[in-house]
């Protein structure tokens, strides 16, 4: 190995690491709600607490077949577990946590639909 390909290779991983560190570091300016529709009627909107925050915000939302506890922190959302006889099966809140733009949390038995809303959608992958 000669010595520009040892340059080569030093460069190309400090680039990397810089690129890593701008995309998982730089805060997002964007911000980022998430709406709960129950029954396609929305109940209730409100800010997701930034990425790398500490700070816990629950709500509660009641419907027919009793209540749920919406969390959030982190950048993130989920539902906190609920009885069988108000969610039978539970995929609700076995969905665990979502933090990017568009994704969903959703309750058929009880129809709660919880959906992260914000100005630029996070694009997984593009396909031509």
């Amino acid at each position: 190995m000669t010595r520009y390909d040892r340059l080569i290779i030093a460069s190309v991983s400090v680039f990397s690491v810089l690129m890593w560190a701008t995309f998982q570091l730089w805060p997002t300016p964007d911000q980022v709600l998430a709406v709960v529709e129950i029954a396609g009627e929305q109940v209730l909107q409100f800010e997701v607490p930034a990425a790398g925050s500490q700070e816990i915000v629950q709500h509660r939302i009641t419907f027919p077949r009793g209540e749920a506890i919406i969390e959030s922190r982190d950048g993130r959302v989920r539902i906190l577990p609920m009885p069988t006889e108000v969610c039978p099966l539970g995929i609700c809140w076995a969905t665990g946590w979502i933090g990017r733009t568009g994704q969903s949390i959703v309750c058929l038995p009880n129809r709660i639909v919880i959906t992260l809303r914000g100005r630029a959608a996070q694009v997984d992958g593009v396909t031509h």
